[in-house]
């Protein structure tokens, strides 16, 4: 006799899962961070702008989730490099201006009389060697009893130099000339003031030193001159 008894319901062996929505549309890909190819490229011409889009473009990289972070460090070490270089070129043009100007210091240190350009050298030396080799004479002449001839002796030899340097054109030469012309000017003062002297009261001495001083001048510019 058939039992009246209900059968036990059914139970599945595994669990239910239901399955995920269903989306058309695949998740859209993360777009690459703007300022991370910005900086990239700016690295390359402007360092400092490259490191700054470069920190900034990772700081929202890692933010977001977008994609650039390659191209944000390439920026911001190329930045780095490129303002490294920059610093050390500014340096070295620096260090090149100083002792180019400490060179140009020391080169005319101990020296009053111009140096002429080699063009001129040999006119500018052919004048003060003639004017040296008159002042010898007059300097061991009786300068001293005749003050007066010594003087108008002088004056004829200063306008002798000048005729002979009258033609040279650089303005080195110039200052030589001047430099020379100074220096005569001085050696005639004290040949005026010793004439101006009571007799046996004027000063040799000074005189003296004022030929003395043209001298070394123009053995200073006959050597120099090269």
């Amino acid at each position: 006799m058939p039992s009246d008894s209900v059968p036990p319901p059914y139970a599945p062996s595994q669990p239910y899962q239901p399955y995920p929505p269903y989306s058309p549309f695949p998740p859209p890909e993360p777009t690459t961070n703007v300022l991370a190819i910005v900086g990239f490229i700016t690295s390359f011409f402007v360092g400092l702008a490259g490191i700054i889009c470069g920190h900034i473009a990772l700081s929202q990289i890692q933010r977001t989730g977008e994609k650039g972070r390659g191209l944000a460090l390439a920026a911001t070490i190329i930045g780095y490099a490129q303002v490294g270089l920059l610093s050390l070129w500014v340096a070295a043009i620096l260090m090149i201006a100083v002792l180019s100007g400490v060179g140009q210091a020391v080169a005319t240190v101990g020296s009053d009389v111009p140096v002429a350009p080699s063009s001129e050298c040999s006119t500018l030396q052919s004048a003060a060697q003639e004017l040296s080799a008159a002042l010898t004479t007059l300097e061991t002449s009786d300068w001293r009893d005749a003050p007066a001839d010594a003087k108008s002796t002088l004056l004829d030899e200063w306008s002798t130099f000048d005729g002979n340097t009258s033609s040279l054109r650089d303005p080195k030469s110039w200052d030589a000339i001047d430099t020379t012309d100074n220096d005569l000017n001085a050696l005639s003062t004290a040949l005026v003031d010793y004439e101006a002297a009571a007799p046996g009261q004027g000063d040799a001495t000074a005189v003296a030193s004022a030929f003395t001083q043209v001298e070394d001048g123009l053995h200073t510019l006959m050597s120099s001159c090269r």
